[in-house]
């Protein structure tokens, strides 16, 4: 729950800060995207004291980094619709690697459904039909290949 305060916290703070014009564009994303990293990286220290805690965190820094991105992409267009989607792709690879390593379901169920949205996140309106369904079919190749490794997971 806290997280989510968190979350909304820093939500209405860059939305105060946009409105009154505190700060550049380019120093508000990167500040969010700073936050997102801290959260993982703090979720990752604490991950041996308090799991469920460190994971949390590390789920609100993934979603803050994803939330950055499509932001930065879709509402400033300040990066293009392929370095979005590599991005985007890349904290789903993170998420995957922290999951696995933690041995945490809802992390990785979390990561994947961050790679699912992907290329509805930074759709520019073009038809790739194979690319995208050759992603999605990726996809669910590396989920269902984490389940498979869980003992008593079908």
């Amino acid at each position: 729950m806290g997280v989510v305060l968190i979350f909304f916290g820093v939500s209405f703070l860059l939305k105060y800060a946009i409105d009154n014009g505190l700060f550049p564009i380019e120093l508000r994303l990167i500040g969010s995207a700073l936050l997102g990293i801290i959260f993982v990286r703090l979720g990752w220290n604490l991950r041996l004291k308090s799991r469920d805690y460190g994971l949390v965190l590390q789920g609100g820094g993934i979603g803050i980094l994803i939330l950055t991105t499509f932001v930065s992409f879709k509402s400033y267009a300040m990066i293009a619709s392929p370095l979005a989607f590599v991005i985007l792709v890349a904290l789903t690879a993170v998420t995957a690697v922290l999951a696995v390593g933690q041995d945490s379901l809802n992390l990785a169920a979390f990561g994947f459904l961050g790679g699912f949205l992907a290329p509805v996140l930074v759709s520019t309106g073009q038809d790739h039909h194979i690319v995208l369904f050759s992603y999605y079919a990726l996809l669910n190749l590396g989920f269902y290949m984490f389940l498979g490794r869980k003992p008593g997971v079908s």
